[in-house]
Parts: structure tokens; C-alpha cells; sequence
């Protein structure tokens, strides 16, 4: 179970704005265990607390194509695109296709 340790010692350094620290460890518990959204979450939501808006992206979608009924991430999603200011993009969102992202 050590994916659940990194994902833990992530949230800590994400809970003490160490977002890099933070990105390290959620891709530490994503390699062990690709299959557990909510580290893909955690790892966007530390790109976003870095302003890092379009390397958000892709973590939010795997934790959607993982976990389709968290409705939530399509939220960080939608908040995102404010900052992306990408028509095409705030239409995918809009849709909650994912298929219109491949």
C-alpha cells in the first residue's frame, strides 16, 4: 500500500502550499497504482494551486475516465478554463464528454 502512503505525504505538502513536493509524490502513488483517481485529482489540483492551468488538464481527465461519476472534477475543470480563456475548450467541458478530448 505504499501508492496510499505517497498519496498521503502529497496531501501533506499540498495542505503546507509545497505544491512541487506535493506533484512529486502524487506521481510517486500514479506509478504504483495508475488506477487510483484520486491521486490523479490531487496532482491537478497542485498544477492549479502553481497556476499551472493546461497541466491540470490531463490529470482531471484520467481521474474522470477512472472515475466517471465524480462530477466534482468536471468543477475544477470548468474553473480552470476561466484562466485558459479557450472557447473549444469551455465546449468540451460544457458537454462532460470525454470522448470529445481524445
Amino acid at each position: 500500500r505504499s501508492y496510499s502512503l505517497w498519496n498521503k505525504l502529497g496531501a501533506a505538502f499540498a495542505n503546507s502550499s509545497q505544491n512541487e513536493k506535493a506533484i512529486i509524490c502524487y506521481n510517486a502513488a500514479i506509478k504504483i497504482r495508475p488506477n487510483l483517481a484520486r491521486s490523479w485529482v490531487n496532482l491537478g489540483i497542485s498544477y492549479a494551486n502553481q497556476s499551472k492551468y493546461t497541466d491540470c488538464i490531463l490529470p482531471y481527465l484520467n481521474s474522470l475516465s477512472l472515475s466517471p461519476s465524480a462530477t466534482h472534477v468536471w468543477g475544477y475543470l470548468r474553473g480552470i478554463v476561466f484562466f485558459l480563456d479557450s472557447e473549444e475548450l469551455k465546449e468540451k467541458i460544457a458537454s462532460r464528454n470525454l470522448d470529445s478530448f481524445r
